[in-house]
């Protein structure tokens, strides 16, 4: 009788599933520097079953900030490059731009959308009360000119 109990535990253990909200990651890179492949190429990531790298064009930049969250099946839902978000399709999310107001934003999002210029400053986390409802946490950065000091000011986030 214990084999059998341990033997239908272990069962049910193998049988939970993980969900696979971090499934895809999404890098890119702003290809106008090569004239043969102008705009935006981006690096999908997609952990499924097995790893699998995709070379898509076009999309917003994603130099160097860069959050993105799937559901709970694996589906990429939304990203952002601190500037904007745009939700797995690569549409743009109404009332989403102006995350960083400031000099990085003014400097790194206004003209050339590089997206903020730092690195691990952002993460999507999907909200407690229900898998549908995701919060952007990032961080915005201060900088004086006299004298020239640069710093992370506050914790913000979106929802």
């Amino acid at each position: 009788m214990r084999i059998f109990s341990i033997i239908l535990l272990l069962s049910q253990v193998l049988l939970v599933t993980a969900q696979k909200e971090d499934n895809i990651w999404v890098f890119g890179y702003d290809s106008n520097t090569y004239p043969e492949n102008p705009g935006t190429d981006r690096f999908v990531f997609s952990f499924d079953d097995s790893l699998l790298i995709i070379n898509n064009p076009g999309g917003m930049e994603l130099d160097n900030s860069n959050a993105s969250i799937c559901n709970p099946s694996g589906q990429l839902q939304l990203l952002s490059n601190g500037c904007y978000i745009e939700n797995g399709a690569g549409a743009y999310i109404e009332n989403s731009s102006e995350l960083n107001i400031g000099y990085g934003y003014d400097a790194y999002c206004v003209n050339d959308s590089f997206g903020y210029p730092f690195f691990q400053n952002m993460i999507m986390l999907s909200g407690p009360e229900s898998p549908s409802m995701y919060y952007l946490f990032y961080l915005s950065i201060e900088i004086n000119f006299q004298p020239l000091t640069g710093y992370f000011e506050k914790l913000l986030f979106s929802q």
